[in-house]
């Protein structure tokens, strides 16, 4: 697939990623929205405000400060994304970016990211994340994955 094809449908993932992430808080937020149980022991959904960033660290910050933060880790993947020559790199990035502007979306809209994927083990919860963090992480461990095989 030619670059500049591969980048387009990279494009369109992350955006596809962002507008299922949005969907999903949208009805998290919704008056229909009831936490549950869905498989029992393992995972759940519930709603839950993170005013911070990844496991609601830094949520002392203000909103404008982590703005900025993440708008400027944002340019710096657009830029990453852009000259990535492997594949592998290209769709992490572009996960990563889906990811960062969903939860920004919600920052910037509401004060807080929107989390309800309550995953856990018996009494024992991981804390509480979206699609956009899911995404987030996917292209975090893609990019080491690809990092790894690299050097072989």
């Amino acid at each position: 697939m030619e670059p500049r094809h591969a980048r387009a449908h990279q494009a369109a993932f992350a955006l596809v990623w962002l507008a299922l992430d949005q969907a999903t808080k949208a009805w998290v937020e919704s008056a229909s929205f009831a936490p549950r149980e869905l498989v029992p022991g393992w995972l759940g959904l519930v709603r839950a405000h993170n005013t911070g960033i990844a496991f609601s660290l830094l949520a002392d910050v203000p909103t404008s400060a982590l703005v900025v933060i993440v708008l400027g880790v944002a340019g710096f993947l657009v830029r990453a994304w852009w000259k990535a020559e492997n594949a592998l790199e290209q769709w992490a990035i572009a996960a990563i970016l889906a990811g960062a502007a969903g939860n920004l979306l919600d920052r910037l809209r509401l004060g807080y990211v929107v989390d309800f994927i309550d995953a856990h083990w018996g009494p024992h919860h991981w804390p509480a994340f979206n699609l956009a963090d899911t995404a987030i992480t996917l292209g975090a461990v893609a990019l080491v994955l690809q990092g790894l095989l690299a050097r072989r």
